[in-house]
């Protein structure tokens, strides 16, 4: 981690006018636990480490963090920018696979940090596995998280920095805490079966206006080991496929980006022969992503192919989609923002299923008893004030979801 003070100024347009902590559905519930986080396998002084930005796993409104190599760091400052950034947002960042390096059951993480407000501002982790399916394609799963944490409760055992804003005289708004965040995620669908390996997504939620117009810092991540990055399926790290209003929409993102001319999106209904129905020139850019207006068979696979400047091809594994999503993540909530009526879709729900709504410091407002056997749940908003709330679904069968919202 280099050296943070320095002279910013450029202009970052952030598209983000909502929070949204998409968390898991996995077999078993996620716990947490202070971490054992071991040495740090990206530090981000000589490269980008591998990591992608924002998350493809995140939602539609998520912003970036942005590589600094000067800095050695990632954040949300684009360039020398000299203007506050927007609040509230939320920042996705994805690290690369890595194989776990402790016991199956438990993922440790640990990063440094600056945000604005340690004590107000959120922090999620979501371990994603990828592992080789039947002919040749991957299944990737969002199967453990930390939930929303407050940084301040996490930060070397309790402890953080206080930087007064104005502390850096050359950029006012890169100012605010900073310390290590060390956690400890247990979860039975951490395996560590042969063939499985992790991503680390972490989120930054920055949802309180003027306090969080700040510049947020994310350095030097731990997994509780000392590890390198998984090989992977040529220069592709991940590829997922949601299915939205005008067709099915499809997100890659890359670990380098070398003398590559264009990706080409393919789709196929046997997960063997495959034709192109989109292209997209490369960028240099982490994160691609094509809306595929044709996709309307039950069953479809989708891979994605590099094509070099000089002809050569590379290909991404391949995803296989047969629902909403090609990946787990089933509770969702909408509209966001809401306002007077929120729905929530979910798995069919259990007689003893409960819903709870509480604010972002844990004080439960309503608790719902959904009707058995359910699939969506209406929500009256109208007697609550406007801001972010955290929604906890208990679906009756020993699964706990939980997610975040906001009423306008």
């Amino acid at each position: 981690m280099k050296h943070f003070y320095a002279v910013l100024s450029k202009t970052l347009l952030m598209a983000t006018t909502v929070l949204l902590f998409n968390q898991a559905r996995s077999q078993s519930s996620s716990t947490v636990a202070p971490g054992n986080c071991g040495p740090v396998v990206a530090n981000f002084n000589t490269g980008s480490g591998g990591h992608a930005s924002p998350s493809i796993y995140g939602g539609t409104f998520d912003s970036a963090f942005y590589y600094q190599p000067v800095r050695g760091y990632w954040t949300d400052l684009d360039g020398d920018r000299m203007t506050p950034p927007i609040s509230p947002r939320v920042m996705t960042i994805i690290s690369p696979p890595f194989i776990n390096p402790s016991p199956a059951g438990q993922f440790n993480v640990g990063f440094y940090y600056i945000v604005p407000n340690a004590i107000l501002d959120l922090f999620q982790v979501r371990i994603i596995s990828l592992t080789p399916g039947p002919g040749g394609t991957t299944v990737d799963n969002i199967v453990a998280t930390s939930g929303a944490r407050r940084f301040a409760d996490w930060s070397n055992e309790g402890h953080y920095v206080d930087y007064p804003h104005g502390t850096s005289p050359a950029n006012p708004f890169l100012t605010g805490d900073s310390g290590t965040v060390c956690i400890k995620i247990l979860d039975a669908d951490i395996t560590n079966a042969p063939g499985t390996v992790y991503r680390v997504e972490i989120a930054y939620a920055l949802n309180t206006p003027v306090t969080d117009n700040f510049f947020a810092v994310y350095d030097n991540l731990q997994i509780g080991g000392s590890v390198a990055p998984a090989p992977l399926p040529v220069n592709f790290m991940g590829i997922v496929a949601n299915r939205v209003d005008n067709g099915i929409n499809v997100r890659w993102d890359i670990a380098d980006e070398h003398n590559v001319q264009e990706y080409q999106l393919e789709r196929s209904t046997n997960g063997a022969s495959f034709s192109t129905v989109g292209t997209v020139p490369a960028k240099q850019k982490q994160v691609y992503g094509f809306t595929d207006p044709n996709g309307k068979a039950a069953v479809i696979y989708y891979r994605v192919k590099s094509v070099d400047i000089d002809g050569r091809t590379k290909y991404s594994g391949i995803i296989k989609m047969t629902n909403s999503t090609s990946f787990s993540n089933t509770i969702k909530v909408y509209p966001t923002p809401a306002q007077n009526q929120l729905t929530v879709q979910h798995s069919q729900l259990g007689a003893s299923a409960m819903v709870t709504i509480s604010t972002m410091d844990g004080k439960v407002l309503k608790t719902i008893k959904p009707s058995q056997g359910a699939s969506n749940t209406m929500i009256d908003l109208s007697s609550m004030s406007s801001g972010m709330y955290i929604l906890r679904l208990d679906n009756g069968n020993g699964k706990t979801e939980t997610t975040t919202f906001m009423k306008q």
